[in-house]
C-alpha cells in the first residue's frame, strides 16, 4: 500500500492475523463505537488504538480491517503495531490528507468490480448494469476531512450530512463526469458515498474503467483511488 489517511478503512492481508478463526469475525456493533480488540486481534496507529471491523481466515486468506483513528496526523513514517493473541509486529507507513479507495465486490462472472447502486437503490451488476445519463452513488474510503468532521469509530451525526472538505473528481473512461455529493455514509463507519452522472456519451459494457480522485485543501499532491470497473449499459 502506498499511504493511508485518517478515518479511513484498511485491509490487511497475510498469515498470523487469524490462527484460530475460520471464517469471518464482524465487531457486534455495526453502528458503532467499534471495539478495539477483536478475536484476539489489535492495531494501534501512532500507539493510539484502532478500532476494529473484522477479523478472519477466508480459504486460508487471513485478513484483518481496521479504522485508521480521524486524529492521526500525516506523517511520512507512522508506526503501526499489530498485536494478536501476544505476539506483535510493527511497520512504519506513510499518512496523507486521503487515500481514496474504492469498493468492490465479486460479480456473477467472478469478476471485481465497483459497489454502486443506482436511483432506483439498486446494486449495480452484470444484470443490473449503471445506464447511461443517470445518477449513481459508488463507494469510497480515505476521501480525507470532512465538515462536520468524522469521529473514530462512530456514524456521522444524525440528520447532518459530513461532506468532505476536498474536491472529488469522478473519472468514467479516463473523462471526468459531473459529482454532486460526496458524503461520509449516514449508516457506515469510514465509507463515503459519491453521487455522479454516468456520462450521456460513456462507452457501454462491462468493465468501464472508473476512478475517483481528490485534492484536499492544503495537500500538495492529487490522490488517486485504485482502478476499478464499472458495468454500462444505454
Amino acid at each position: 500500500i502506498g499511504a493511508l489517511s485518517p478515518c479511513s478503512l484498511v485491509t490487511v492481508l497475510t498469515s498470523g492475523l487469524a490462527p484460530n478463526v475460520q471464517g469471518l469475525v464482524f465487531n457486534t456493533n455495526v453502528f458503532g463505537p467499534w471495539a478495539t480488540t477483536l478475536a484476539a486481534d489489535k492495531v494501534t496507529v501512532n500507539n493510539v488504538a484502532a478500532p476494529i471491523y473484522s477479523v478472519g481466515n477466508v480459504s486460508g486468506a487471513e485478513q484483518l480491517t481496521f479504522q485508521v483513528p480521524c486524529e492521526t496526523t500525516p506523517a511520512n513514517a507512522v508506526p503501526i503495531t499489530i498485536n494478536v493473541a501476544g505476539g506483535s509486529a510493527s511497520i512504519t507507513i506513510p499518512v496523507v490528507a486521503a487515500s481514496p479507495g474504492i469498493f468492490e465486490t465479486v460479480m456473477s462472472d467472478g469478476a471485481r468490480r465497483a459497489v454502486a447502486i443506482r436511483p432506483d437503490g439498486t446494486f449495480v451488476s452484470l444484470q443490473n448494469p449503471a445506464r447511461t445519463g443517470e445518477t449513481i452513488r459508488v463507494y469510497v474510503t480515505g476521501l480525507g476531512p470532512t465538515a462536520p468532521a468524522m469521529v473514530t469509530g462512530a456514524l456521522p451525526y444524525a440528520g447532518t450530512d459530513s461532506l468532505a472538505l476536498g474536491q472529488v473528481i469522478v473519472g468514467v473512461n479516463n473523462g471526468g463526469t459531473a459529482v454532486f455529493t460526496s458524503r461520509a455514509s449516514p449508516n457506515q463507519i469510514g465509507v463515503f458515498e459519491v453521487a455522479f452522472q454516468v456520462p450521456s456519451n460513456a462507452p457501454t459494457g462491462n468493465d468501464v474503467e472508473l476512478n475517483v480522485v481528490v485534492n484536499v485543501p492544503g495537500d500538495t499532491a492529487s490522490r488517486y483511488s485504485n482502478g476499478s470497473k464499472l458495468p454500462i449499459s444505454q
